[in-house]
């Protein structure tokens, strides 16, 4: 089965600061929220997910490879070369991974500042881990274990960073392994530029200078400060922790040679070794339930690479998982009483308390997702490919952990404005009626409920995770979290540039990596572009030198161009001529200063640019500026208008247009535009809710924006660009828009004794 902490899914990674780098598949975020938040019965008919179909799949794949290359007989043959006395060393060799396992989380442990019994930590491990297998991996390993150590007064967060770091030093150690194993076996490990080795390659240097620029311009003055805290001790506890990591993984990879060793004892054992490291890091990948199928189809390859035949090696997989879960069955009948008392768990240094991740966490995992939400890139599935967000895993958790810390509290979020936590239970209420409205209509949609439904509890999350930056005292949060925003969009565009120079250069670059509307990691020029927008918005209000401000507006204004979005740069437009009105409170002098400054470098930017441009050429972002077609938008929005008319007051219901249009034409196409679209399928309702909202909150952002405020200033422009952009785009459903808000809407100290009171 592997490590224990290394299945499936490494989003509480975010909580090193490091889950920018990692995913989970779209279709979790939505349920994964609402279970965390109402988890008492997290298993049942709300099991429904993508890895779920992909893991059947995959495990029907394998069997089919395995029947098409040989027969039922040779499977049976297999089986029973598995004695009895095989099957106990393999279960006694889990067995040891998972006391090993045990070991590592009271090491982690203590390091939170919490001493464990080795029972309770051989309980916490097995019941996560069979959690873990049965619902939703790393959430339902939390749960879990949330469960057993509120108990004794373990807070939640404390249980996140425990089970964070564990999953981080199973990958570190499953990669070298992998990585260690191929070598031996194949001699060379190399990447395919051809089949998606530069967007490999593109992808992480923009992480590398996406982390680089946030720490520049937002979070590195946070880290220093809090790095000094690491000391020699928890250095050495670390290190413990991997070592224990290593041992795990050896003790799984011991399993697999045992069981291959009775099938086929003529192969080498150190070949069926790095066999098995490839198909334990397989098994790990953020695509499947538990590893099921995964485990099997890469068994079938890499143990069949070493001489098993696939009949072997399927019957090897399919051992080795179902061991895993019965040894951790075992364990937790056994090891479970051990916290059935109060007062299990108590602070390793008697009455001092254990340490503050409660702030971590609320400090964190903002600026995790503003640095990973930039990053919106294809993964692999069994269907095709799955559109996701690196911040999404961030955004669940650290709006789950806010809500339930109200909740815990009894306490409403507190916002800068009355009516947030009405708006958002009056959408909620809006969005599910549409839902409804639109299954009675045309059944189930899979694009209304994954991507509007569902959907839409991920925005309230990106919303309730920018709200957490709020934990820092005053408007420093704020300035962090737009500072790494920033940051990170603008190493993006710079990133982008830089290749159409090379490019213009006779450098190589293929249109996969580099199409001629860049588009960064947003998979969308137009996204890209409100993306741009947005750190212009935020460079406007963040306290910068005028060098460093003129530098990063000159890159994100060019970046706008580059982008061909028109809607992007008639929003530009549009946001210069309403920030003057946001700056009001400036003196004259300096409001005329910076629009001298942002003019010049408008003009001497579009001057080289229309110089480097060819009108005519159809691969060029000019012709593509002036020459656009939007048959496809017309027709859309028409449609869109003709649905509302059918059905002003409650509108046609979710997914009403990309069904009809789907229905008539076998095509998908949604509309392309936010006010047209919540006309057509949330009606005058859904319509007035939204922008009468942001009327109302543009209103009192742009009055309190004279009296200097830049929270509010930054307010008056974001809401201008969402205004803008939307009349063009389906804008709402933007990550970026709502991390904002809900940083910018914040109350300041609100949030703090929220943390406290979590530690």
């Amino acid at each position: 089965m592997g490590d224990p902490a290394s299945a499936q899914d490494f989003s509480l990674v975010a909580t090193l600061c490091l889950a920018a780098m990692l995913q989970q598949p779209i279709g979790t975020p939505g349920l994964t929220l609402y279970l965390l938040l109402l988890g008492r019965r997290p298993w049942g008919k709300y099991v429904k997910n993508v890895r779920i179909l992909l893991s059947m799949a995959a495990l029907v794949a394998a069997i089919a490879l395995v029947l098409y290359n040989s027969d039922v007989e040779s499977l049976k043959l297999a089986a029973r070369n598995i004695s009895i006395p095989t099957v106990v060393e393999i279960s006694a060799t889990i067995a040891i991974g998972y006391l090993i396992a045990s070991a590592r989380v009271r090491t982690l442990a203590a390091y939170s500042g919490h001493s464990l019994g080795f029972r309770q930590a051989v309980a916490a491990v097995s019941v996560g881990q069979i959690a873990a297998n049965l619902f939703f991996q790393v959430v339902g390993q939390v749960i879990a274990r949330g469960l057993l150590f509120s108990r004794a007064g373990i807070p939640l967060a404390t249980t996140v960073v425990i089970t964070g770091y564990e999953r981080l030093f199973a990958l570190i150690v499953s990669i070298l392994l992998a990585a260690s194993g191929a070598l031996y076996l194949f001699g060379v490990i190399s990447v395919d530029a051809q089949t998606g080795g530069y967007d490999l390659a593109k992808l992480f240097v923009g992480a590398i200078l996406a982390l680089v620029s946030g720490a520049w311009l937002g979070w590195g003055q946070l880290a220093r400060s809090q790095l000094p805290k690491f000391d020699r001790g928890h250095i050495d506890q670390f290190a413990v922790a991997l070592v224990l990591s290593a041992a795990i993984q050896l003790s799984t990879m011991t399993a697999y040679v045992f069981v291959a060793h009775a099938l086929a004892p003529k192969i080498p054992l150190l070949h069926v070794a790095a066999a098995a490291s490839i198909v334990m890091l397989a098994a790990s990948l953020p695509i499947s339930l538990a590893g099921w199928g995964i485990r099997e189809v890469s068994a079938v390859f890499a143990l069949g690479a070493v001489g098993l035949s696939p009949g072997e090696s399927l019957v090897s997989a399919v051992t080795i998982g179902i061991s895993s879960l019965l040894v951790a069955a075992v364990l937790a009948g056994i090891s479970h009483r051990a916290w059935r008392s109060t007062g299990a768990v108590s602070n390793a240094a008697g009455n001092e308390a254990g340490r503050d991740f409660g702030s971590v966490l609320a400090n964190w995992l903002p600026i995790a997702a503003a640095t990973a939400v930039a990053f919106q890139v294809y993964l692999p599935s069994g269907t095709g490919r799955i559109n996701v967000n690196f911040a999404d895993p961030i955004a669940i958790l650290g709006g789950a952990l806010f809500a339930i810390w109200h909740i815990r509290d009894r306490a409403w979020p507190n916002w800068r404005v009355p009516f947030v936590n009405g708006f958002l239970i009056f959408f909620s209420i809006d969005t599910l009626i549409a839902l409804t409205n639109g299954y009675v209509q045309m059944g189930w949609t899979s694009w209304a409920f994954t991507n509007k439904g569902a959907g839409w509890l991920v925005l309230v999350a990106y919303f309730f995770v920018g709200a957490m930056i709020a934990s820092l005292a005053e408007k420093k949060g704020f300035n962090i979290l737009l500072g790494t925003f920033v940051g990170a969009v603008t190493a993006i565009a710079a990133l982008d540039l830089f290749l159409l120079v090379l490019r213009s250069a006779a450098f190589p670059i293929p249109e996969t990596l580099l199409p001629f509307r860049i588009s960064g990691f947003a998979q969308n020029p137009n996204a890209f572009g409100f993306q741009l927008l947005l750190a212009i918005a935020a460079t406007a209000v963040l306290d910068l030198g005028r060098l460093k401000r003129a530098v990063i507006a000159a890159t994100l204004f060019a970046a706008i161009w580059f982008s061909g979005s028109r809607a992007s740069f008639g929003s530009a437009l549009v946001l210069a001529a309403v920030a003057p009105w946001a700056f009001w409170g400036m003196s004259r002098k300096a409001v005329g200063r910076g629009a001298v400054i942002v003019g010049g470098l408008a003009v001497l930017t579009l001057a080289l640019l229309l110089l480097l441009n060819n009108w005519t050429r159809q691969g060029d972002v000019l012709y593509s500026l002036l020459y656009n077609q939007d048959g496809e938008r017309f027709q859309s929005i028409s449609g869109g208008l003709s649905l509302f008319l059918s059905n002003p007051i409650i509108g046609d219901g979710l997914g009403a247009f990309v069904h009809d249009y789907a229905m008539q034409t076998g095509d998908f196409l949604p509309i392309h535009s936010t006010p047209i679209w919540l006309l057509a399928e949330y009606g005058l309702i859904g319509f007035a809710t939204i922008f009468g909202a942001a009327a109302y909150l543009w209103k009192r952002a742009i009055s309190n924006a004279w009296t200097g405020d830049p929270i509010d200033r930054f307010v008056v422009l974001v809401l201008t660009v969402f205004a803008t952009m939307s009349v063009a785009h389906e804008m709402l459903y933007q990550r970026s828009l709502w991390l904002l808000l809900g940083a910018a809407l914040a109350t300041h100290g609100s949030f703090r004794a929220a943390v406290a009171r979590s530690t």
